[in-house]
This record gives structure tokens, sequence and C-alpha cells, in this order.
């Protein structure tokens, strides 16, 4: 009877121990998905934020009044180009130039739309495509364009 007892006992401590030991793996997975999620949201969120500030830099920039000398030195000129149209080409060209970087900033803030619509929700990527910025520099483009 001892060793009937003796068996008993170690296969319900075996049996619990296999319990106890499954719901902690559960539950460190539970947490270990939370943490992923939580870092991929914050992830999500610096990078539309320093996209954001990326953009109004660019925005302040392109909107500057002054023409430098130094952004219109890779204009090809024409022979024989009067003073007056090469002025306004090399304005005209500066101009452009300026709005190189604003046209690579929203195609890279649309993708960052995609992924927080993709790991967070739908909502979350609308509100980054939607953003004040990112109208405002639509409105820029379709204006100038």
């Amino acid at each position: 009877m001892d060793a009937e007892l003796i068996s008993l006992v170690r296969d319900i401590v075996v049996g619990v121990s296999a319990l106890v030991v499954a719901i902690i793996a559960f539950l460190g997975l539970r947490t270990w998905r939370k943490e992923l999620t939580g870092k991929a949201k914050f992830d999500i969120a610096r990078n539309v934020m320093l996209l954001g500030l990326k953009l109004k830099a660019h925005f302040e920039w392109a909107r500057n009044p002054f023409t430098y000398s130094t952004e219109y030195i890779g204009r090809s000129r024409q022979e024989n180009e009067p003073p007056n149209v090469s002025q306004v080409l090399d304005e005209w060209y500066a101009r452009g130039s300026r709005l190189k970087p604003l046209q690579e900033d929203l195609v890279k803030i649309q993708e960052a739309s995609w992924e927080a619509k993709i790991l967070l929700s739908k909502d979350a990527g609308k509100r980054v495509s939607e953003a004040y910025i990112v109208q405002e520099a639509r409105r820029i483009f379709q204006f100038v364009f």
C-alpha cells in the first residue's frame, strides 16, 4: 500500500507540476506578445513623429523666400541666355529642387500609414494618412503641379 500511495502521490505531483508549467508558459508567451506589440506601436509612433518633423522642416525650407546661389549650380544653361530669363529659370530650378525632399517625405509617410494600418488598426493608418501635415503638403503640391 505504501508503494501504491507513493506512486499515486508522485503521479499527482507530476501532473500538477506539468499543469503549472503549462500555465506559466502560456502567461509568459502572452506577456512576450504584449511586449512585442507595444514595441511595434512605439516604433511606428516614433517613425511617424520623425517623418512629420522632417516634413515640417522640408516644408518650411521650401517656403523660404530667399534663394541662395548654391541652389541652382546644377542647372544646365542655354547658350546666349538673357540674364532676366536666367534669373527666372534659376529660381524655378531652386524651387523645384526644394520640393524633391517633400515628395520623398510624403511617400515615406504614406508607407508609415500602411504599416500602422497593418500592425495597429485601420483607424490608426487612416489617422496617419489624414494628418494635418500630409493634407497641407498635398494642397501645396496640387497648387504647384
